[in-house]
């Protein structure tokens, strides 16, 4: 970011120690693995099983077709890390929840029904 002039520091937003990579941000920053820790322990309780490797997270899940559900959990809950990254606030997980319902409020607008269970159904115990 700080070669495209967006950033003043090459430093991480959250963790303001080390350089931020894509890796980085998404896996290795102590502020998101300690986010992901609290979100996978609860996406547990809701049969989500979020992944536990690195480039699953920032890649998805294969095969795609599977695991559309998790994945567009997955980039959803990417886009808000990085959102929140470079707004340099704090990653919270209520807010995220309210984030990922509005997010599904609006799909649910546009969306086939057929598309939109396949997309949601399993993952609306998240946030009920």
């Amino acid at each position: 970011m700080k070669l495209f002039g967006i950033k003043d520091s090459d430093l991480c937003d959250f963790c303001k120690t080390e350089i931020e990579t894509i890796s980085h941000l998404f896996w290795e920053c102590t502020v998101t693995k300690d986010f992901l820790k609290v979100f996978s322990h609860l996406a547990e309780k809701c049969n989500i099983q979020i992944p536990d490797r690195m480039s699953s997270i920032i890649f998805g899940i294969l095969p795609i077709m599977r695991n559309i559900p998790v994945n567009n959990f997955l980039l959803i809950l990417k886009y808000y890390i990085f959102r929140k990254s470079h707004q340099a606030k704090e990653l919270y997980f209520e807010e995220f929840k309210v984030y990922l319902e509005n997010y599904q409020n609006i799909e649910e607008s546009y969306l086939s029904t057929e598309n939109w269970i396949k997309k949601w159904v399993p993952l609306l115990d998240f946030w009920t």
